[in-house]
């Protein structure tokens, strides 16, 4: 189970160390070497036993340090995502406990559960209406396993590893088994890495584009990926009579330096809907995306028609 980056430490990061909690469930570890305070949940189940759950976000400050180094820095993790059982996430199953299921009718186990919600980094009790913070957790929360991949695809696409993190959603919040945090650091330290993305026709590794890489896209011979210094797409012919063995004959297309000239292109191809001044960031890494396939496909054809050109007559 990876509890480390697979990725190479950024230039300028201490090294990377494993997680430690203090009795007030404090952290430190990661990139950051600040002891911070998180919020965290203590549930008790019927038997006694007592289990904590940490609460994880993109807001959580804590947890950006700990992974990128800086206090924002996850606004692009999907990760997310999938733990509150968003779109791309796997559908969750209930735990069982003593044979029953949150769903099933006669019993829900979660109501023989008591939840304890202590606000560290707040050092005062959650209060409502002057009822102690103590209580029992409402049964539309639930606790659920959330199957997710062991290492981003945007960092490692052939990387098949799966695991099952138990999620607790408590007030709309998402809180996860204080024994998952290391994974979901390093987790959080690839995608940022990576920039969050991945070619969508990816194959083979996606951390270079070194001579002896692979084509994975529809353009034939080419190979894209995203460059995270860069912040865009960075695309080489690495197969094909265009094949260069050269960074410097890379393309590279970032969203943020998108004109209007080159959407309105994109827009006459169908390639993108609605304006370049209201497009959200993932909108506009897919325009980018396409944009440089669109130049690499002309190239390509621009190439074919030369060969036929060339070729000797019958």
């Amino acid at each position: 189970m990876s509890s480390k980056p697979t990725s190479a430490k950024p230039a300028g990061m201490p090294n990377w160390k494993p997680s430690t909690f203090s009795c007030s469930l404090s952290h430190t570890g990661g990139y950051s070497n600040k002891i911070m305070p998180v919020v965290s949940m203590s549930v008790e189940n019927a038997g006694g036993k007592s289990t904590s759950w940490i609460k994880v976000g993109k807001c959580q400050t804590w947890l950006s340090l700990a992974a990128t180094g800086m206090s924002v820095g996850l606004k692009r993790c999907k990760i997310f995502t999938e733990l509150s059982g968003g779109d791309d996430a796997k559908p969750p199953s209930p735990d069982k406990a003593d044979g029953h299921t949150a769903t099933d009718k006669e019993h829900d186990p979660m109501d023989d559960v008591e939840c304890e919600y202590v606000d560290n980094a707040a050092d005062t009790p959650t209060k409502v209406s002057g009822r102690s913070y103590k209580r029992k957790r409402p049964t539309k929360d639930s606790v659920v396993s959330i199957e997710v991949d062991v290492v981003p695809k945007c960092s490692a696409p052939d990387n098949k590893a799966r695991k099952n993190v138990k999620v607790l959603t408590y007030k709309q919040a998402t809180f996860i088994e204080q024994d998952n945090i290391p994974w979901l650091l390093a987790y959080l330290a690839d995608e940022v890495s990576a920039g969050g993305v991945v070619c969508p026709d990816a194959g083979g590794s996606a951390s270079s584009n070194s001579a002896n890489a692979e084509p994975n896209s529809d353009v034939p011979g080419l190979r894209i990926i995203w460059d995270f210094e860069a912040k865009g797409w960075r695309a080489r012919f690495v197969d094909g009579p265009l094949a260069v063995g050269d960074s410097r004959d890379d393309f590279i297309v970032s969203p943020s330096r998108l004109t209007q000239e080159s959407w309105n292109a994109l827009a006459s191809k169908n390639l993108v809907a609605g304006s370049l001044a209201t497009a959200d960031p993932d909108a506009l890494e897919q325009a980018a995306l396409a944009y440089l396939k669109a130049h690499c496909k002309a190239m390509v054809s621009k190439q074919c028609q030369q060969s036929d050109a060339d070729a000797p007559s019958p």
